[in-house]
């Protein structure tokens, strides 16, 4: 059933479906007032806000398999372009290793 442009029969699982969901953007998009490890981590603390992530692993093994674990302490406006694009990865992939850190 749709009202308004929602499906309420089936909002629930759209909903838990979004929440694996990861978009990665031309530009890296990335939030320029967090560092590159909380933008990695961001999609975790949004998609989970009353669980307790794992501040000190959430996001590292994304890092690593993009090959910047150590630029997490690094603003996005010291990357480069193609560090930005990498990054920007890593958050979108994110979630879907989320049963990991929660």
């Amino acid at each position: 059933m749709w009202t308004a442009r929602t499906c309420i029969a089936c909002a629930g699982p759209i909903v838990q479906l979004r929440k694996r969901m990861g978009m990665l953007f031309q530009s890296g998009a990335l939030l320029t007032d967090m560092t590159v490890y909380d933008n990695v981590a961001f999609p975790l603390r949004e998609a989970y806000p009353s669980t307790r992530i794992d501040d000190t692993h959430a996001g590292l093994d994304e890092l690593q398999s993009v090959g910047l674990r150590g630029a997490r302490d690094l603003m996005p406006n010291e990357l480069s372009g193609g560090m930005a694009r990498r990054i920007a990865l890593a958050r979108a992939i994110a979630l879907d290793s989320d049963d990991d850190h929660v």
